[in-house]
């Protein structure tokens, strides 16, 4: 759902920002508040995908930070490359991330969280999908089912979810529903292959 998302966005600037927000809301498994919160300088770049700094959250209220890894691999739905083009359209080298784009392609301060579930749901209405159950968290759930769907264990999940506990996680299990044939084979599903590429990086 999230590939035919991101691939019936437009080349324009706020197309731009979206397709970055998405990726690296749902591969870093965020919160809203957790997204919008994000600063350039909580980006750490190196060649064989980033690190990301979480300065607040829930599961850190009192700000010690948490690390999530950002996964770079080929493809339109490379959340790293996705976020270099934004920081080169928006002119952005520090502060907030993720901004609002005003006329004229006017970068402004930092978006709003209620925004992200809205450029959720028009992102999806323009790709012909359905809005209806989508929020700000469907990026963050989305990631954990399809990561439990791919045969990725709890544990490297939780590495990114930071969620306290594995029971944390024990809705987004029973939502993955059972497993697959192939996953009961031991055979590669579409999905693994697909989450393959940085699956090593959630340990």
């Amino acid at each position: 759902m999230l590939a035919r998302i991101i691939a019936a966005l437009p080349s324009d600037l706020p197309a731009i920002r979206d397709r970055a927000l998405l990726l690296v809301g749902f591969f870093c498994a965020l919160r809203r508040s957790e997204l919008v919160a994000l600063a350039v300088e909580d980006l750490d770049r190196q060649s064989d995908g980033w690190n990301v700094t979480i300065q607040r959250s829930k599961t850190d209220p009192y700000g010690r930070g948490q690390y999530v890894p950002l996964p770079a691999f080929r493809g339109p739905l490379c959340p790293t490359a996705a976020v270099a083009d934004w920081l080169a359209g928006g002119a952005i080298a520090e502060g907030p991330l993720f901004r609002v784009v005003g006329s004229n392609c006017k970068i402004g301060s930092a978006i709003p969280a209620p925004q992200v579930g809205q450029i959720l749901r028009n992102r999806t209405g323009q790709a012909g999908l359905n809005v209806q159950h989508l929020s700000a968290h469907s990026l963050r759930s989305g990631f954990a089912v399809s990561a439990t769907r791919a045969g990725i264990a709890a544990a490297q999940i939780q590495a990114v979810t930071r969620h306290r506990s594995i029971g944390g996680l024990a809705p987004y299990v029973r939502t993955a529903g059972p497993p697959s044939k192939a996953q009961l084979l031991g055979l590669p599903s579409n999905n693994a292959l697909a989450l393959d590429s940085h699956q090593s990086k959630l340990t």
